[in-house]
């Protein structure tokens, strides 16, 4: 597929690790799983999911005129359509099937635990994943991905891919009753260089009024934890939620598990790609 422009675009790789979130996130607590273990748990909730989202795919080549894949999700199927004859599909029965990915533990925040994967070995094909950070919870998972994305276009090495996912197990109904949902939002930054890439954290929060059907979503204490900053606060609200699910203005989301346990989502906003992923206070 094709990115645009001439150069090759540098790896991007999430440097991301417990020491970072320790310091960052006030109670934020150790993880102690193997890479087997945090591969298994990925490999369940993936074969569990009942439902995918994802955000748009955007490839970097041409630094100043990214690729869009425009992305439009059926049940557990994904597909990123850069133009009718350019389409990528990821299905949620993908995610931790790669055995060249080995993961390492973060830390767990707000009861979501948080882990990043990296692939090793050669990769092969036109679109490879590199490097990923998410977090998993009882029914659900999201997670931001990097991904090297070969070209054909003549003199044209390579341009790196971002994309975001949330799966789980859908609720497909909407909650009866008000409710707070607390958790956690990560993302990668796509806006300019020399930030392009940095692993974006924050605290997620969701309210939902059920005597308008809506949602307010609040995204707090972000930090980009490449550069040590402080990003700002991101926010919508009424939000409206239909059979449990909502898409608007940047964000889409659904509910997962019995009695509406989990939410989660994928968003574009203020040059971030990110998902999220809360449980139900």
């Amino acid at each position: 597929m094709g990115g645009g422009g001439s150069n090759s675009s540098p790896t991007v790789v999430f440097p991301v690790g417990p020491a970072t979130v320790q310091s960052v996130f006030q109670g934020a607590k150790s993880l102690d799983l193997s890479s087997k273990k945090i591969k298994d748990t990925v490999i369940t909730r993936a074969q569990a999911a009942t439902s995918l989202l994802a955000s748009d795919f955007l490839v970097f080549g041409d630094p100043d005129s990214p690729a869009r894949g425009t992305s439009t999700c059926f049940q557990t199927t994904c597909s990123f359509w850069f133009d009718v004859n350019n389409v990528l599909k990821t299905t949620a029965s993908n995610f931790g099937s790669d055995p060249r990915v080995q993961y390492r533990p973060v830390a767990v925040h707000r009861n979501v635990s948080l882990a990043r994967g990296n692939q090793t070995g050669d990769s092969s094909g036109s679109v490879n994943f590199v490097a990923g950070y998410g977090g998993w919870l009882e029914h659900s998972g999201f997670l931001i991905e990097v991904y090297d994305v070969k070209s054909d276009v003549e003199g044209f090495q390579s341009a790196t891919g971002f994309t975001a996912s949330s799966l789980g197990k859908a609720a497909n109904s909407n909650p009866d009753a008000n409710g707070t949902w607390n958790g956690v939002m990560v993302g990668a930054d796509v806006g300019n260089e020399p930030t392009r890439g940095h692993v974006i954290q924050g605290d997620a929060s969701l309210s939902f009024d059920i005597s308008k059907a809506t949602v307010d979503i609040d995204f707090t204490n972000i930090h980009d934890l490449d550069a040590g900053m402080r990003r700002d606060d991101i926010a919508w609200n009424g939000i409206s939620v239909t059979n449990g699910g909502f898409d608007d203005a940047g964000i889409e989301g659904k509910f997962y598990g019995s009695g509406h346990k989990e939410v989660g989502g994928v968003f574009e906003r203020d040059k971030i790609i990110g998902a999220f992923g809360a449980t139900r206070q």
